[in-house]
């Protein structure tokens, strides 16, 4: 299944780290994180002139996972990594997930590409017994392609080809144009075979690719994926990074069954609902529809099983509720980007936890709702 995002989220929802900075510094960036934003972030990405020169990027990327960051992700050019499986391999066994390469297009970058990539394969992870990180068999990537040379459609169609090639490293491609989302589609229109106007969203790519689904298992619905559910997707970038609009809309599918469960979580405890939910039988069959979609037939359900493995699994106390409500806004809040097309189904939150459509004033309504 093949994915369209547009605009800003990576900073929002995976922590940014700038390892060009001292390392006492980076170190207490990573500490902040994880302590002073509520719900924290699931993932940190490091990020720099270039993350895999930096001497210390190892033990940055050790500390961010002894601090419980479920996904760690590097930006890099990709030249020693191209060159130097071995020091690829003590990056990975430090708990690197995600290697996102910046793609210029143009040059010997294809071939630094080519050789990451082959690395990249050959690279095997140490297995992790946790469901709520489906380990891919090899370093994933995600790409962030340039769209502001001289050969833009070039590059575009190059990207999308070796991209499509390449899945089984290659969980995504970034398409990054100063000319905005609209310029971006307009290529990547062009690299498909489509005439202009017919990229839209989602559903429009879906029916050219069979691809594998965007989300499997992700423990924070609300949030952008960690990098290995993002496999087959392309996302449309207008200069900033992502939006999460695509995810509300998925809400408004499940409106009536979030909020049946709201009605019925509003002053129920968490452990007592774990424990009525918590069943061998119960978690096995979500565990098999989250990670296999053995979804009943007709049924758009798979947002509202991951929030009640979510609920199952999360180890705090408070009420369901309390979870939901974090959910829901750490979807909601950074969304000051494009407003929909009329007619296009979005939900925010009111006061009194119910999902509500909005289509007109997304950006002011969510300002004033959301907090």
């Amino acid at each position: 299944m093949l994915k369209m995002w547009t605009a800003r989220e990576l900073e929002a929802l995976l922590g940014i780290v700038n390892v060009d900075e001292e390392r006492d510094r980076a170190e207490r960036a990573l500490q902040m994180l994880r302590g002073s934003i509520a719900p924290p972030p699931p993932g940190v990405l490091f990020t720099g002139s270039e993350p895999a020169e930096v001497p210390h990027i190892m033990d940055l990327i050790k500390s961010a996972w002894e601090l419980g960051f479920s996904e760690i992700s590097m930006t890099t050019g990709g030249e020693r990594l191209s060159r130097d499986r071995g020091y690829l391999q003590l990056l990975v066994d430090s708990h690197l997930h995600t290697a996102v390469m910046r793609y210029p297009g143009e040059g010997e970058a294809l071939q630094t590409l080519r050789a990451a990539i082959s690395n990249f394969r050959r690279i095997r992870m140490a297995p992790d017994s946790t469901f709520r990180r489906l380990q891919p068999v090899c370093l994933s990537t995600l790409l962030i392609v340039n769209l502001n040379g001289t050969s833009r459609e070039e590059v575009a169609e190059g990207s999308l080809s070796f991209a499509l090639k390449n899945q089984d490293v290659v969980r995504g491609v970034l398409f990054v144009t100063r000319g905005g989302g609209k310029d971006a589609r307009r290529l990547i229109e062009g690299a498909l075979g489509l005439k202009e106007g017919e990229l839209i969203g989602p559903r429009d790519l879906s029916h050219l690719f069979r691809l594998s689904s965007l989300l499997k298992g992700s423990p924070y619905p609300s949030r952008l994926p960690p990098a290995e559910y993002l496999s087959g997707t392309i996302l449309v970038s207008d200069g900033e990074m992502y939006s999460p609009l695509a995810r509300i809309i998925r809400w408004w599918k499940l409106k009536e069954d979030v909020e049946r469960l709201l009605e019925e979580a509003e002053n129920t405890p968490l452990t007592a609902f774990r424990a009525r939910l918590g069943g061998i039988k119960l978690k096995t069959r979500l565990k098999r529809y989250i990670e296999w979609e053995e979804l009943p037939s007709g049924v758009d359900s798979r947002l509202f099983l991951e929030i009640l493995w979510d609920i199952i699994q999360h180890p705090g106390k408070g009420t369901i509720a309390d979870l939901l409500w974090h959910s829901i806004a750490v979807a909601l809040v950074d969304l000051s980007v494009e407003i929909p097309r009329e007619g296009c189904p979005a939900v925010a939150v009111d006061e009194d936890l119910r999902i509500v459509p909005v289509c007109d004033g997304l950006d002011r309504y969510l300002k004033e709702v959301v907090r």
